[in-house]
């Protein structure tokens, strides 16, 4: 539905998650709500007709972790895992370029074996 919209150059809204192959495929763009405060939180509602709040979510922070021993062991590796990051959108560059790679834009294809 949401790559239909887009390939047929419509205006549409729709709720997704980043980073993913798909936000990513259809050049998404969060739409920019007021910071989530408690305030904010007491006034959400399940039915969205009745919900007073017009906060976004918390943001998730996504963590890495390795083994200590691999750590201890390997020095590169640990050298690679401390100073190793992404930003959101050079994931989201990675998943959009990723069926170019035999792969079909799926997460679930990055440690295909085949």
């Amino acid at each position: 539905f949401i790559k239909a919209k887009y390939a047929s150059r419509e205006n549409f809204l729709f709720y997704w998650y980043t980073p993913d192959p798909l936000t990513a495929a259809v050049g998404a763009r969060a739409i920019n709500f007021d910071p989530v405060t408690g305030d904010c939180t007491k006034k959400r509602n399940t039915d969205p007709t009745l919900s007073q709040a017009s906060c976004g979510y918390p943001v998730t922070t996504l963590l890495k972790y390795a083994r200590r021993d691999v750590l201890k062991r390997d020095a590169d590796f640990k050298f690679f895992f401390e100073s190793f990051s992404l930003t959101e959108g050079a994931i989201n560059a990675l998943l959009a370029g990723h069926s170019s790679g035999s792969g079909n834009q799926t997460v679930y294809d990055l440690d295909r074996k085949s």
